[in-house]
């Protein structure tokens, strides 16, 4: 292959970059519920060229794209691959989603095959032999698996074949991978566990903020709709789910919140940042007492709270709330287990709970709200909110994260 000249690598560069802006550029004049989705996603990611990377990857902060890659596809082609491919890898955390897949080429493969057919149906193009389950010579690839289901059955597949199974070693001529590192791009993990963490619970807020987004727009392509589905409303069980949230927001959490700024110096014309106690971090549980919620569903959520709080210790605020805030009863670590009760009765609207967070001086690290979603809300309160919704109950809300609670 001929070297690259200085002078045609910074030509091809500079249009290589030029490209990506354009492509980001276009995108946000998509108006559709689909491409307004991966467009929030794609924006989030900050593009960086990169010679000699053969592909696009992102590591969930940034598009690294290699320039001579990038203006081989053709424009529809590359506009799928930066807008929607690059970002959706972020948005099924492949990064954190490696351990036990070590062989890097395969990983990809079963990546690709699990994001590629949800962007194909939301109408975006990909390169003519990007991964797709069911059609050669991923054939023997069933639809709507994870990752980890089609890397064990591309691992057995190809040891069929011959291939060693060693990281590295050229898979078969068939699949277009040698030692090529992938066909659309890739997703490198972070350098550590509390990176990769961090990064997690950050994408899993920006895909569900772009979700609740992009259905006030209208109705998502079908696969989309049960990516979505799976996220906003998990099937994992409800305490894994509280135990994940607990422990992500109270690591999250920082000294200053410049995000919300506080109160007092607002109303004056000042922004300051809140503030965050450099002790216990501090959540806010706030149950619904409207009446739906029985005394053995208090004590169940109730008992799943004090087993997290057992290994991830907390201060906590327990806001009692109907159509007002009733009660708030003050909890910290030694002083034993806390009981939820009921106080209060009849229709329940969640504005005062969430006026009484952002009323508070030590904001917390998140909400959690037992409820049935009969209610209204409108006031976000700029914090990781997590609605645990008893059955029966209704699920929709302008913001937070939804699980069902059994």
């Amino acid at each position: 292959m001929p070297q690259v000249t200085d002078a045609k690598r910074a030509e091809v560069t500079k249009a290589a970059v030029d490209a990506v802006e354009h492509h980001r550029f276009l995108a946000v004049g998509e108006q559709s519920s689909a491409k307004a989705f991966f467009t929030s996603l794609a924006l989030s990611l900050q593009p960086e060229p990169k010679w000699g990377l053969g592909t696009m990857a992102t590591n969930g902060k940034k598009l690294y794209f290699d320039p001579e890659f990038t203006m081989s596809l053709v424009p529809a082609e590359r506009h799928g691959v930066v807008i929607a491919h690059e970002p959706f890898h972020n948005g099924y955390n492949h990064f954190d989603r490696i351990a036990g897949l070590d062989n890097a080429q395969i990983r990809n493969i079963a990546q690709d095959a699990e994001i590629n057919p949800v962007i194909i149906d939301a109408g975006y193009k990909l390169p003519s032999d990007a991964i797709l389950p069911g059609r050669r010579p991923f054939d023997f690839l069933p639809p709507d698996e994870t990752s980890e289901v089609y890397y064990k059955l591309l691992l057995a597949k190809a040891k069929e074949m011959g291939y060693s199974g060693k990281d590295g070693d050229p898979l078969s001529p068939e699949w277009g991978q040698g030692t090529d590192p992938g066909r659309c791009g890739v997703c490198i993990e972070a350098p550590d566990q509390a990176t990769q963490d961090a990064l997690d619970a950050s994408w899993q807020a920006k895909v569900a903020g772009a979700a609740q987004d992009a259905q006030s727009r209208g109705s998502l392509p079908g696969a989309l709709q049960r990516y979505v589905d799976r996220l906003l409303h998990p099937t994992v069980p409800w305490q894994a789910v509280l135990l994940d949230f607990i422990v992500t927001t109270c690591q999250a959490g920082g000294e200053n919140n410049w995000a919300r700024p506080t109160r007092r110096t607002a109303g004056c014309g000042f922004y300051m940042p809140s503030k965050r106690s450099d002790d216990l971090p501090r959540i806010v549980v706030a149950i619904d007492t409207s009446g739906s919620i029985n005394d053995e569903m208090l004590a169940k959520f109730g008992g799943e709270l004090n087993g997290v709080l057992e290994c991830r210790p907390a201060g906590v605020d327990i806001v009692y709330c109907d159509s007002k805030v009733n009660h708030v009863d003050h909890w910290g670590p030694g002083q034993g287990e806390f009981r939820l009760k009921a106080y209060g009765g009849g229709g329940t609207h969640h504005d005062p709970v969430m006026n009484y967070v952002l009323d508070m001086e030590d904001p917390p690290v998140c909400v959690i709200c037992l409820t049935d979603g009969y209610t209204a809300v409108g006031v976000d309160p700029g914090v990781p909110v997590l609605w645990g919704v008893i059955p029966g109950g209704r699920k929709e809300f302008p913001f937070g994260r939804v699980v069902d609670v059994k």
